[in-house]
């Protein structure tokens, strides 16, 4: 599965179209020639989003997306043909939301690359969810315990190990979050009726006193709290002495009942972050037995001209780096790229051979060594493992492997190899 055509006119006046394309793509061109606008209009035709657009690491909103409209025309468009005869179709009016539509076979797409960049430079969390959801397949290894997931035991019983415990920690982590918004609001309510700091012994006397005047107006002599039989005697002393605990505080019932649920929302949002947390620390296990694996997949698709690929376990983050003799954080802008493009690589080797994997480069930090080692590197990937782009402002030395189609851009005339714009090497 990978893309066979590409046709836009995302900041292109008139749009172009690019086909016949191979499963590996080599964009070249310079600073502003249309490098980034090919990416954005296949991220958007396939997820309905794009980023890396006008400095933020991802839009969606139509205010943000109006600005990819050329200049003189109404509308921006993004078609993309799949080699199933699937496509995929992003389309936006100027003034309008823009719209989305896929036909032919349902085909789950996964655009790996900012996931990957989120895994390499995020929180250990991030990076847990994505080895996680890539890297432990259906042949991991039993860990010879069950996760306590408390009330989510019934959760996505009949998914795998690694995939419930992602669906879960999902859960429990917007379940958190609600139930955090909800004790916020609950906390302002109680601040703005004064009710913060009534002490929960006057608020159960209160409630007392309430029930002790409801038994005395209707001569009621069996205890409204204990069950017990009592003279009208009993329930008049029991009133006045929880009328002294209240002493002149005034409140309502309504502040016992936001306190109650505030106290309850704080319970549930701690419940929540428990489960959620637990699914992580599972996920770390897992991961820790599956460190040699995991390795070895990356380092497949590295390219001889880094180091051995590696990560380590740290408290708070995950780092990858090299490991030749010791193990060394990447440093570089060039190392960076080619390991995240490695690791880009591997993720999308453990994924469904139906699924659509596009894996991407940023357009930086490439010199000509790097760059070869690179398509070199990528050159012995499977076609079938998806759809490979690299871009570039450069074109590496040497006469490239025919299995990259190459698309060459320039700032005034995009279609410059004739009017498909994208030839073999």
């Amino acid at each position: 599965m990978y893309i066979t055509r590409i046709e836009t006119n995302i900041r292109t006046p008139g749009g172009v179209t690019y086909d016949d394309l191979s499963p590996k793509v080599f964009i070249t061109g310079p600073n502003g020639a249309g490098k980034t606008s090919i990416m954005n209009a296949i991220e958007l035709a396939l997820t309905g989003e794009a980023h890396d657009l006008g400095g933020r690491d991802k839009a969606k909103t139509a205010a943000v997306l109006e600005g990819l409209i050329p200049d003189g025309e109404d509308r921006a468009y993004a078609y993309i043909s799949l080699s199933n005869g699937t496509t995929a179709h992003w389309e936006m009016e100027r003034g309008k939301r823009p719209s989305r539509a896929t036909h032919g076979s349902v085909v789950k797409t996964y655009f790996l690359q900012p996931e990957v960049q989120a895994a390499l430079t995020g929180s250990k969390a991030t990076t847990l969810r994505f080895l996680g959801r890539y890297f432990l397949s259906a042949d991991w290894r039993q860990i010879g315990q069950e996760p306590n997931l408390g009330t989510w035991s019934t959760v996505a019983t009949d998914l795998p190990l690694n995939e419930r415990l992602l669906t879960v920690e999902e859960a429990a982590r917007k379940s958190a979050s609600s139930h955090a918004s909800e004790a916020r609001a609950l906390a302002a309510a109680l601040d703005q009726l004064g009710g913060t700091d009534v002490p929960e012994k006057t608020i159960m006397a209160s409630a007392i006193v309430t029930l002790v005047k409801f038994q005395l107006k209707h001569s009621l002599t069996s205890c409204g709290v204990c069950g017990s039989d009592v003279t009208l005697k009993q329930l008049t002393e029991r009133g006045h002495k929880a009328q002294e605990l209240v002493g002149e505080a005034t409140f309502s019932g309504h502040i016992a009942a936001l306190q109650n649920a505030h106290a309850l929302a704080v319970h549930r949002t701690t419940e929540a972050k428990k489960v959620a947390a637990h699914c992580l620390e599972m996920l770390e296990v897992l991961i820790n037995s599956r460190q040699k694996f995991i390795t070895t997949e990356i380092n497949r698709h590295r390219a001889a001209k880094i180091p051995p690929i590696s990560f380590k376990m740290e408290k708070s983050r995950i780092v990858f780096g090299f490991d030749s003799k010791e193990f060394h954080p990447m440093v570089s802008g060039a190392e960076y790229i080619l390991l995240s493009t490695a690791l880009g690589a591997a993720a999308a080797g453990q994924l469904p051979f139906s699924a659509l994997k596009v894996i991407t480069t940023p357009d930086k930090a490439l010199d000509f060594e790097s760059l070869t080692a690179l398509l070199k590197a990528l050159k012995g990937v499977p076609d079938t493992v998806g759809s490979f782009i690299v871009q570039s402002p450069i074109q590496p030395r040497g006469r490239p492997s025919t299995v990259w189609t190459r698309i060459k851009l320039s700032p005034s005339k995009p279609q410059v190899d004739g009017p498909l714009a994208a030839l073999p090497w």
